[in-house]
């Protein structure tokens, strides 16, 4: 962390309240010539947790003097945090869905297409292994597919068929 002392304080859920640089410990050194480059003279910062861990956090700041920030004041802040806290939270989770959504879509759809492919249908190998591993590394957004079969014996796996995402290559037999 650039905050080696107020990083455990805000993730402890902590407010930060210095009002004046000079009054701050001798382990918030890193801090206080961080702040000072910056030519703050107070600052108040207001951590914003969901489920126990930080999520955001509100830093108000005084460049022209020192400033004593009240109870009052932090009340209100950390209320403006908490509000938005929520909306950000929300808006989180909505981005989220919307991106499972559409893996879920485009596994469908990949689904939907391996169903009706007619080489698979007639177990012409090489171009189903070819479609399956094309659609599988798609559809689930991963670098490469392959499909590894049991060798006679029944003691060793082969690659049948691999599908590199990164080049669009195709190999079949290893």
């Amino acid at each position: 962390s650039t905050w080696p002392w107020a990083w455990p304080l805000l993730v402890a859920g902590q407010v930060v309240r210095v009002e004046r640089l000079e009054d701050l410990p001798a382990e918030a050194s890193e801090e206080q010539q961080r702040w000072r480059d910056f030519r703050l003279r107070s600052l108040l910062v207001v951590p914003t947790l969901r489920e126990g861990r930080i999520q955001a956090a509100f830093g108000f700041e005084s460049l022209r003097k020192e400033n004593a920030w009240t109870d009052d004041d932090i009340g209100l802040l950390g209320t403006v945090a908490e509000v938005f806290g929520q909306a950000y939270a929300r808006h989180r989770a909505e981005e989220r869905m919307q991106a499972l959504l559409r893996r879920a879509r485009q596994q469908q759809a990949a689904l939907g297409a391996l169903a009706v492919n007619e080489t698979i249908a007639a177990g012409i190998l090489e171009p189903a292994f070819r479609a399956i591993t094309k659609a599988a590394a798609e559809a689930l957004e991963v670098s490469q597919a392959g499909i590894w079969l049991l060798s006679e014996d029944g003691w060793t796996l082969r690659c049948a068929a691999s599908y590199s995402a990164a080049d669009g290559r195709y190999t079949a037999g290893q």
